[in-house]
């Protein structure tokens, strides 16, 4: 059976190949999780110890971070806001409702930061970061953490969407907000059991919700690719852990293939 194609997983996989005696790993996060329920897959402290770098999506180490004076919150819009008065009318209702910025710093955020703030109001818990939870945890056992792509390319990966799709999502999701609250909250739920197949098929339906289909491309498909000869050049060295978001894993497009695609042995754990 296909590694794809198994219906349940703890999101951890063994990568081997003939070329090194080293394994490494991957381990498929949520970039936000429940904080009361979330529970780290069986040896995952063990595999910290024994590798020798732990590699995440974007470089967010606190070496790497000082270099970058960013906060996703101040990124602005860099065109008007593309909607009628009926449509931003609903959005000054929602922004009193759940956020309540000023009307003008409101109209000149950029959308995606609308999103992103957006998504962890949907959350029906407290929440976790868990990207930096990996990472704080690495870095008290001495591991040296490292990105796939610089924090500027992923920034830079934002502006290769046009806005207008970001504000036609934002819109959908204001209008739609408890069906899409609904929907995502199951996708959490089916990452949290490991329902592999569960997980695929919610995120077919609802993670379009919060990515546009024109940013598909751009912040899947695209880094897909160009992560793998960062990670073939990286378990070269050693092993490593890397851990990216699950839905990264998914598909004959996803790490997982693209690396059976190049030779490599994926295993579950």
């Amino acid at each position: 059976m296909s590694i794809l194609e198994k219906k349940y997983t703890n999101w951890l996989y063994r990568i081997s190949c003939t070329k090194s005696d080293k394994p490494s790993y991957i381990f498929g996060t949520m970039h936000i999780v429940c904080a009361d329920r979330y529970q780290w897959p069986d040896g995952i402290n063990d595999l910290l110890t024994a590798v020798e770098v732990l590699y995440l999506e974007t470089d967010i180490s606190p070496d790497a971070a000082h270099l970058v004076d960013f906060n996703l919150m101040d990124l602005k819009a860099d065109t008007t806001v593309e909607m009628g008065e009926n449509e931003l009318e609903q959005l000054r209702a929602f922004n009193r409702q759940h956020w309540n910025f000023g009307e003008d710093e409101l109209l000149s955020m950029h959308p995606f930061a609308l999103l992103a703030q957006l998504q962890v109001d949907l959350f029906e818990c407290s929440t976790m970061a868990l990207d930096h939870q990996l990472m704080f945890q690495a870095m008290n056992l001495g591991k040296s953490v490292r990105g796939l792509e610089s924090f500027e390319e992923h920034i830079g990966t934002i502006g290769k969407v046009p806005n207008k799709e970001y504000w036609r999502q934002l819109l959908y999701c204001i209008t739609h907000y408890e069906e899409v609250k609904k929907g995502i909250n199951a996708l959490i739920d089916a990452y949290h059991t490991g329902d592999m197949e569960g997980i695929h098929r919610l995120f077919d339906e609802w993670a379009w919700v919060l990515l546009p289909s024109a940013a598909e491309k751009a912040f899947i498909s695209d880094r897909n690719g160009r992560w793998i000869p960062v990670m073939e050049d990286a378990m070269k060295e050693g092993s490593v852990l890397f851990a990216v978001g699950a839905g990264h894993l998914l598909g004959e497009g996803g790490v997982l293939s693209l690396l059976e695609q190049k030779g490599y042995t994926v295993q579950m754990l």
